[in-house]
């Protein structure tokens, strides 16, 4: 699986509901594989295990949404706590609660960053020519 947008995000959007993407917080974080396992019900960051969350999350800027392709700043996260290999990003809408903040994207793709073993160094997620995620 290489990117995907988490359906109940799309369904949402869909039917018209949801925040301007524009005006929300939008952020990433890496995933420990070895404790989450993508699934197409989940909604909200609560329903990814915190351990499963590695490093601080990251602020998505200079976000853009043309011709169906959300694109932003490229991350620069600090210092990701050594451990397991880390071989995915979750994008999510950031409301500061994991009960409300709604998944958005689930990859194991962006450049040549991923997969990686995080040794306490900051990392850098460089996004590949095609953005974050098209539609």
């Amino acid at each position: 699986m290489a990117k995907v947008w988490y359906p109940k995000f799309l369904q949402n959007r869909l039917i018209g509901a949801g925040p301007d993407l524009s005006a929300v917080t939008i952020e990433c974080v890496f995933l420990d594989l070895s404790l989450y396992t993508y699934g197409a019900g989940h909604e909200f960051l609560s329903d990814v295990p915190a351990l499963a969350r590695v490093g601080t999350p990251q602020a998505i800027g200079s976000k853009t949404f043309t011709l169906g392709v959300f694109d932003g700043s490229n991350l620069a996260f600090p210092a990701i706590p050594a451990g397991n290999p880390l071989g995915a990003y979750l994008v999510y809408i950031a409301t500061g609660v994991d009960g409300t903040s709604n998944l958005m994207v689930y990859s194991t793709q962006a450049g040549s960053d991923l997969p990686f073993t995080p040794t306490g160094a900051p990392e850098a997620l460089t996004w590949n020519g095609s953005g974050i995620a098209a539609l």
